[in-house]
């Protein structure tokens, strides 16, 4: 979708839920997952829908990854899978909920008075995607690894959980730098204003922050 159709696609799912409290299905929210949390500047919540993820990756893994072969290991990928599926489900249905508190709170802040703050980061988003085309690559070597099936599998440490655990570790510190960043250019721009500014929710102040 271009600019102007995501824009009206989020203030026709912003409307709804205001007037209604229905949710609507959100495509993007359900096949970028964390993704799309980066590339809409959701940084906490990005990082609270990772750890879940983690510790469920964990736990199928002390109960599967152990020495009895390679058919425990398609198992565990096949549960994974299925878990991914269902998780990232849920953030379709709530993604835009989600969304929409974030963009509330952005206004209220004044974001939508900055006009250099930017309402999505590409940057965020390309380092994201390398990070996680680099964990998806080491899963498929490690479970399709036949000859040795304890490569994914060594001291009770499943590889493959080790690097998004480490991603986001390594997003952490540039999250810190994007929010300084914002922060700082709100400043600015508050500078340059008389508050008290216009906070409500019309749709010019939502079009600025999405």
């Amino acid at each position: 979708m271009d600019e102007e159709t995501t824009e009206q696609y989020y203030l026709s799912a912003f409307k709804k839920l205001e007037d209604s409290g229905k949710n609507t299905w959100n495509w993007a929210a359900f096949f970028g997952g964390e993704l799309w949390l980066l590339y809409r500047k959701m940084h906490m919540f990005c990082v609270l829908y990772i750890l879940p993820q983690l510790f469920v990756w964990k736990i199928l893994n002390n109960i599967l990854c152990d020495d009895n072969g390679l058919e425990k290991q398609h198992l565990l990928l096949a549960i994974q899978v299925l878990w991914c599926v269902f998780y990232h489900a849920l953030l379709g249905m709530f993604g835009n909920k989600i969304y929409y508190y974030q963009v509330k709170k952005n206004i209220k802040t004044g974001y939508h008075k900055c006009s250099e703050y930017g309402a999505t980061s590409s940057v965020l988003f390309g380092i994201c995607v390398l990070l996680w085309i680099l964990a998806v690559l080491f899963c498929i070597i490690s479970i399709t690894d036949s000859n040795r099936c304890d490569y994914c599998c060594r001291d009770d440490v499943f590889l493959p959980f080790i690097i998004p655990l480490c991603s986001v570790i390594l997003l952490i510190p540039i999250f810190i730098v994007s929010w300084i960043r914002d922060r700082r250019l709100l400043r600015d721009a508050m500078k340059r204003c008389n508050p008290p500014f216009d906070d409500e929710l019309s749709e010019k102040n939502i079009r600025a922050v999405i």
